[in-house]
């Protein structure tokens, strides 16, 4: 289990970096670009793009996170019913 989430923990880690990446130098050629004309259409492509998978990304760990949440909550309750069923009997 742990194994599992260290894994995905490491893999999103990967994608927001690979995203954050494209969005600083996207981000930097379209400042450079604005010389009274705007940005080229392609860094605002590239932009608009790594707001996207940074978009994705945010989404992926909200997601994991509450998934693991209410995985650790409800072996929790389990613990604590079985060891109710022990103290009862």
């Amino acid at each position: 289990m742990r194994k599992r989430l260290v894994l995905g923990t490491v893999l999103v880690a990967a994608l927001a970096a690979a995203g954050l990446g494209t969005y600083f130098v996207s981000d930097g050629r379209a400042r450079e670009g604005k010389g009274g004309k705007g940005p080229p259409a392609d860094a605002q492509a590239l932009v608009r793009e790594a707001s996207e998978l940074i978009a994705i990304v945010t989404t992926i760990v909200k997601n994991k996170r509450k998934n693991v949440a209410a995985k650790t909550a409800a072996e929790k309750a389990a613990k604590a019913a079985r060891r109710g069923r022990l103290l009862n009997s």
